[in-house]
């Protein structure tokens, strides 16, 4: 039965297609009132988000209870939702019976696909969030697996990825933001990380009073760095030519 009333309550939103708004590139629903139940939320937006701070919540909360939820959330048509994860919390919390929802109005000849639910939940959080690099650098690294392993290679003048190499330009376009925004913080993400190879190597290194090449060690960070950031595959590749390399080596 709850599943016949919630396929009527979507029908009848679908149902205002001459008032439709569009966002992220989507069409939606006019808002329509539904019960808190019909909704859940998407465990894509605990994976690659933080939960807001309490003073976050508190203003939140003093204006739902004020004035009632005027943006609404945005929801798939079986109640996952887009946006509006908060404002679902808090109403539970403040004990409303209803909110206010769109749904996404799907092209029977194109389905809403996993890639437009992951973007559109990015972008709608971005605009909504001040993230810090930080924060913006271990979402890419959810996003892109091979996040690091690109970076240092273009740091390293040798570009990797073929067709899905990573440029400021796709990053932006997949996330909702400048390229220009990207493009410096993948400089500051390179800064650190020449920053910490170059902390790990003292001024005068020396091994058994030996000086050591400190260019060589440098280069040698990089390296390992490239290492660590590369794909299991990628590595135990490396280990079976090194093993090779030493092994012919050893015949000399």
């Amino acid at each position: 039965m709850a599943k016949k009333n919630f396929s009527s309550s979507v029908d009848a939103a679908v149902g205002h297609a001459a008032a439709v708004t569009t966002r992220h590139g989507l069409q939606l629903s006019d808002p329509i009132q539904e019960p808190l139940r019909k909704l859940k939320a998407n465990p894509l937006n605990t994976a690659y988000f933080r939960e807001e701070s309490d003073e976050y919540f508190s203003r939140l909360r003093m204006d739902i209870a004020k004035r009632g939820i005027i943006v609404p959330l945005v929801a798939k048509m079986d109640g996952t939702l887009l946006a509006g994860h908060n404002r679902l919390k808090l109403a539970q919390e403040i004990g409303l019976k209803t909110v206010p929802v769109q749904y996404i109005i799907e092209d029977q000849k194109k389905p809403f696909t996993q890639e437009q639910e992951r973007e559109f939940l990015i972008k709608d959080n971005v605009l909504r969030r001040q993230l810090m690099l930080g924060e913006w650098i271990a979402l890419y690294k959810i996003l892109y697996p091979d996040f690091e392993e690109q970076v240092l290679a273009a740091r390293d003048g040798r570009p990797t990825g073929g067709e899905n190499r990573l440029t400021p330009e796709k990053i932006a376009k997949e996330t909702g933001q400048k390229s220009a925004t990207v493009q410096k913080q993948l400089q500051k993400f390179r800064k650190e990380i020449r920053q910490q190879s170059n902390d790990s190597i003292t001024t005068t290194p020396s091994v058994n009073g030996e000086t050591v090449d400190v260019k060589l060690l440098s280069d040698l960070r990089k390296t390992f760095d490239r290492f660590h950031a590369a794909s299991e595959a990628t590595r135990k590749k490396y280990v079976r030519e090194l093993q090779t390399f030493l092994k012919k080596e050893a015949q000399v």
